[in-house]
């Protein structure tokens, strides 16, 4: 019997039902196409505010823009600025009102999802100790904050988690250590 994943990516121009948050990301108020359900990450982050991530396939291109700019402004890497979330008050965006999911919208793909910036995180190894012996559900949701997986692109050999860079074997649906960053030492 095959443990396989069939996953099939967004194509970019086609439109997808994408679910949709009211808030505020990178000082902009607005509707946002989000990726995987509200939650924390307390235990293996440190980050304890309720959040959702932000979808960059379907981004308009005045919000990817900006993203983009203000990325560069603040001279962080730019992949990671999609790792970038959506809080409330009581976040690090304490201005900022509740985000409220308003529903899920047919959207078009504008882009590839970016590459997950592995190797950033210090507690990538403990999240990854954490789901070593997990497995993806028939569902193609991440066990670790069931992130849909469905879309994405495989490379190599690998579909990964854009809300917290677990990487999935397609091949068997288990858990692959994330590579070391390009920037790291050996």
């Amino acid at each position: 019997m095959s443990t396989a994943i069939e996953i099939e990516p967004y194509i970019i121009g086609k439109t997808y039902v994408v679910p949709v948050v009211r808030g505020r990301w990178l000082d902009r108020d607005g509707d946002f196409p989000v990726m995987g359900p509200k939650h924390d990450d307390a235990d293996y982050i440190g980050f304890e505010w309720s959040h959702y991530h932000v979808d960059a396939r379907f981004l308009s291109a005045e919000q990817f823009d900006n993203a983009e700019n203000r990325m560069r402004r603040r001279f962080i890497e730019f992949n990671a600025a999609f790792a970038k979330v959506i809080t409330g008050p009581t976040g690090f965006d304490r201005c900022a009102p509740e985000p409220k999911f308003i529903g899920s919208r047919n959207m078009t793909c504008l882009r590839e999802w970016p590459d997950y910036p592995h190797g950033l995180q210090p507690w990538r190894d403990d999240l990854e100790a954490a789901y070593a012996s997990a497995v993806v559900s028939p569902a193609l949701m991440c066990p670790h904050r069931g992130a849909p997986l469905k879309g994405l692109a495989v490379k190599s050999g690998c579909v990964t988690c854009p809300l917290h860079g677990l990487r999935w074997s397609v091949e068997t649906g288990k858990l692959v250590p994330a590579p070391p960053h390009p920037s790291s030492p050996s």
